[in-house]
C-alpha cells in the first residue's frame, strides 16, 4: 500500500510538472511571436499573442515583460483605432450594410453615432423634417483590466456594456458587438447571443 502511495504521488507530481511546463512553453512561444511582431512594428498583431503570454503567468518574468510591451502598445493602438472610427455614422440595423441597402429604406428617424477622440454620442434625426435630437453620450473609455480581456479596444459604456467595434475601410462601415459587461466581480463575457449593430460612415 505504501509503495502504491508513493508511485500515485510520483506520477502526480510528474503530471504537474508536464503541465507547468506545457504552460512555460505556451507562453514564451506566444511572448516570442508577439516580440517578432513587436519589432516588426506590426502593433496589432502583436498584442493578441502579448495578452496572451501575459494571462498565463502575469508574475514570472515573461509576464512581466509582456505586461511592459502591451503598456508601450495601448497607446499606439488605441489613438489608431479612435482616428479610424471619428465621424458620424448611420445606423443600418442589425444585419451588414450590404443587405441592408438591398432592402427598402421606409424609416421614418435614422439614427447616429457621432464619435470624436473623447465621446461618443447618439442622436435620432428625423428623415423628413431634419430635426435631431440627442439620445445618449458616453465617454470614449476603454477597459483596462488585462487579465480579463482579449483586446486593448474593447470600449466600455456608460451602462457597463463592453462593446468591440470592428472597421471595415473598404465598405465604410462599422460593426458593433456587445462582447461582455462590467459587473462587481469583473467581466462577464458573452459568447452567444450577442446584440449587434452595424453603421455606415456619413462622413
Amino acid at each position: 500500500m505504501k509503495q502504491f502511495t508513493i508511485a500515485f504521488l510520483l506520477l502526480f507530481a510528474l503530471n504537474s510538472w508536464s503541465q507547468n511546463d506545457k504552460k512555460m512553453w505556451l507562453q514564451e512561444n506566444k511572448y516570442n511571436l508577439g516580440l517578432s511582431y513587436f519589432q516588426k512594428k506590426q502593433f496589432n498583431k502583436a498584442v493578441e499573442p502579448l495578452l496572451f503570454a501575459y494571462k498565463i503567468n502575469p508574475k514570472s518574468e515573461i509576464g512581466k515583460e509582456s505586461k511592459i510591451k502591451i503598456d508601450i502598445l495601448k497607446p499606439i493602438i488605441r489613438n489608431s483605432f479612435v482616428n479610424k472610427i471619428i465621424g458620424t455614422w448611420n445606423l443600418s440595423g442589425n444585419e451588414p450594410t450590404w443587405v441592408y441597402k438591398k432592402s427598402k429604406n421606409t424609416k421614418l428617424n435614422d439614427t447616429l453615432m457621432v464619435v470624436t477622440n473623447q465621446e461618443i454620442a447618439f442622436y435620432v434625426k428625423n428623415v423628413k423634417t431634419k430635426e435631431t435630437r440627442l439620445i445618449k453620450t458616453d465617454k470614449m473609455e476603454f477597459y483596462d483590466v488585462l487579465e480579463n480581456n482579449d483586446s486593448v479596444t474593447e470600449i466600455v459604456n456608460s451602462d457597463n456594456e463592453l462593446w468591440a467595434f470592428i472597421v471595415d475601410e473598404s465598405l465604410n462601415s462599422l460593426h458593433l458587438i456587445h462582447s461582455g459587461d462590467v459587473t462587481s466581480s469583473g467581466k462577464k463575457a458573452i459568447d452567444l447571443e450577442n446584440k449587434e449593430a452595424y453603421y455606415s460612415r456619413v462622413k
